[in-house]
């Protein structure tokens, strides 16, 4: 779920090494053999897609085209799940993730699925929530015209293996 390779830009501003992988590239955060090979990490940093609220590919696999909340949350278990494995013990796993009015469905309190699937992992949570106004984005390498999420708000949750 590397976006538009911001995390990644900033990681190597900064000298932290980081792997980045992405859909657009084949893989899927939602299948464990994407996750063999990489070793154990300290950190995790996700900021899935939202169900149904921008569409970025046309893959069946990608979480923003699961056709039902339930498909769509049974990926993104999966996907907390595999992040899990792949930390180290007292690992942190960082989820940036909001809630939206959905077309069809109605409100949506992703947030509140994210806790809930987190904790069904065994995680605990560390910190209050970390809120993140969008306002527009940016890094020292890319200016965004507008919000990554067309809303007020968006909500970083920190958990520890």
């Amino acid at each position: 779920m590397a976006g538009s390779g911001t995390c990644a830009d900033v990681c190597r501003e900064l000298g932290i090494e980081c792997v980045s992988f992405d859909i657009r590239d084949g893989k899927d955060a939602c299948n464990p053999s994407t996750y063999k090979k990489l070793g154990t990490f300290d950190f995790i940093w996700i900021h899935p897609p939202y169900w149904r609220q921008k569409r970025y590919t046309d893959s069946r696999f990608d979480l923003s085209n699961c056709p039902t909340l339930e498909g769509f949350l049974s990926r993104y278990f999966a996907l907390i799940l595999h992040s899990t494995d792949n930390l180290a013990p007292g690992g942190h796993l960082a989820i940036l993730m909001g809630d939206y009015e959905d077309r069809d469905f109605g409100y949506c309190p992703l947030v509140y699925h994210t806790q809930r699937l987190a904790f069904a992992t065994g995680l605990k949570q560390t910190c209050t929530q970390i809120i993140r106004f969008s306002h527009g984005a940016s890094s020292s390498k890319k200016v965004y015209k507008s919000s990554f999420i067309p809303g007020l708000h968006d909500v970083c949750t920190i958990f520890e293996k």
